[in-house]
């Protein structure tokens, strides 16, 4: 593609699809950030930083996890239709590996990051893996769907009944047939109907339901089976409609907005606009607040429970320490993403939430860009590629918004980003989830949403330019429920 078919004009440029995908020269070095440990690895050269002893594990410790195997999967499938590579015996390699771990642990994985105990399992984990299983299905690396019903099930039975709707849990200690201790300090406290021992992880609820989602969308399924896979997403959507909504205390207004002064503090610590002394008063204050405000934070938001904070700011969790602060960005990300799963797979009954989840990303992205978080997500991309979250959010929910307009502070934090970190597999061209397919070129990226719309993302010049002309989306309204 030349210069000439990425030429501006009034928002618009004027390339067709087998122009603008067109193919390039391998890219079998091509660095990669990877969503899950957010390391950054050149692909296929270190995928064995992904195994130990033939088990996909976490490069960070060793432990056994298969989000990072999903993603590298995800980025070989990207490479190979961006480059003249193919890369079948790479992918095979994960989803052997995969495959021999879930025959290991008799059906169901099992990590044992935090306890070292066989009986700990992370349903963030467990949900990659699954939907790596999608991705072999239709690659016909395996030959029958019964893995992925299986395996979505025993995922699903780790969940408890609220006052509506069904709660997904975050891990097995959270469940009521484990007496593990937690390894982190949680209040006990029954918000919504939970068990004393349900943390309430937003980000692990959501990604259930959205992988549920997609495998309603893309795995052939009886009608038992696709029965029970739905009624499972929408007893998560009611749950989710009950823990997002807002508040009736009165102190929750006060409660907020003393908050969102002690979270600026805290994250303009991490600024890096100071000097060396600036910095270090900072980290001093933050220190401060650190010891005395967020205990009794902890202790307030247990009997205050909601998530969503009036400034933009969504919470993780209802019992941890609250200190988590990347996973404001991930429940954004999230809450974006399940967006796309339900226009893809809509379940009847639901549009409020819709649009209360529409416009907590909206604020939440708002919050991201346009406060202090800013600072802490360009002051992260010194240890971890996690800000690249933030562009995989501004696509996603680019994708399922009325306008066809980008904010332009969307597309300044996006391209601001993608200029520290190099792209994730949906940014490098293909995640199902996020994109249709995408492709970087020089200093562009440029992206098929999932709703078909085609961008032309100019990192340099710091725009989001939309095509005028949209593509068919790619859908499977004829697998949706009546």
């Amino acid at each position: 593609m030349n210069d000439c078919q990425l030429m501006a004009s009034e928002g618009n440029f004027h390339a067709g699809p087998d122009d603008v995908f067109a193919t390039t020269p391998a890219k079998s070095g091509a660095r990669i950030s990877i969503v899950g440990s957010f390391t950054t690895l050149s692909l296929p050269g270190d995928l064995p930083r992904l195994m130990s002893n033939g088990v996909l594990c976490d490069p960070r410790n060793g432990s056994p996890m298969e989000m990072d195997a999903y993603s590298a999967y995800l980025a070989l499938k990207a490479l190979e239709k961006t480059a003249y590579s193919q890369y079948l015996s790479e992918r095979s390699l994960i989803c052997d590996a995969l495959l021999s771990r879930l025959s290991d642990c008799g059906g169901f994985w099992r990590h044992g990051a935090w306890t070292k105990s066989e009986t700990e399992i992370h349903m963030r984990f467990t949900a990659a893996a699954i939907r790596l299983l999608v991705e072999a299905f239709e690659d016909r690396l395996i030959a029958s769907p019964g893995i992925i019903v299986e395996s979505l099930k025993r995922h699903l039975a780790y969940s408890e009944r609220l006052t509506q709707g069904t709660w997904f849990l975050h891990d097995s200690l959270e469940h009521s047939s484990t007496d593990l201790p937690y390894p982190q300090k949680r209040l006990s406290n029954t918000a919504f109907g939970s068990s004393q021992r349900n943390c309430l992880a937003l980000n692990t609820h959501l990604d259930t339901i959205s992988t549920t989602l997609n495998v309603l969308q893309r795995i052939p399924l009886s009608m038992a089976e696709r029965g029970f896979f739905t009624r499972a997403a929408a007893s998560g959507l009611t749950a989710l409609e009950l823990v997002l909504g807002r508040s009736r205390s009165r102190f929750w207004r006060p409660f907020s907005a003393f908050d969102r002064l002690m979270r600026a503090m805290a994250f303009r610590s991490n600024g890096l606009r100071d000097g060396p002394a600036g910095q270090r008063i900072r980290r001093k204050a933050y220190g401060l607040v650190r010891r005395a405000w967020f205990p009794l934070r902890q202790h307030i938001r247990s009997r205050l429970p909601a998530f969503a904070f009036l400034d933009g700011y969504i919470e993780r969790d209802i019992a941890l320490a609250g200190t988590s602060f990347e996973y404001h960005l991930v429940n954004v990300y999230d809450l974006a993403r399940l967006l796309i799963q339900h226009r893809e797979y809509p379940l009847p009954g639901h549009a409020a939430l819709l649009r209360r989840c529409g416009l907590l990303v909206d604020a939440g992205l708002d919050y991201a860009i346009r406060t202090s978080y800013f600072d802490f997500l360009i002051a992260s991309t010194r240890e971890n590629a996690r800000p690249i979250l933030l562009c995989e959010a501004i696509l996603a929910r680019l994708s399922t918004r009325e306008e066809k307009t980008a904010p332009p502070h969307w597309a300044r934090a996006y391209c601001i980003i993608r200029q520290l970190l190099p792209p994730s597999p949906a940014i490098l061209g293909y995640d199902p989830f996020t994109v249709m397919e995408a492709d970087v070129r020089g200093e562009r990226d440029i992206v098929r949403l999932r709703s078909g719309t085609l961008l032309s993302i100019d990192r340099a010049g710091e725009r989001i330019l939309f095509a005028d002309k949209t593509f068919p989306a790619t859908t499977t309204t004829n697998l949706s429920p009546a």
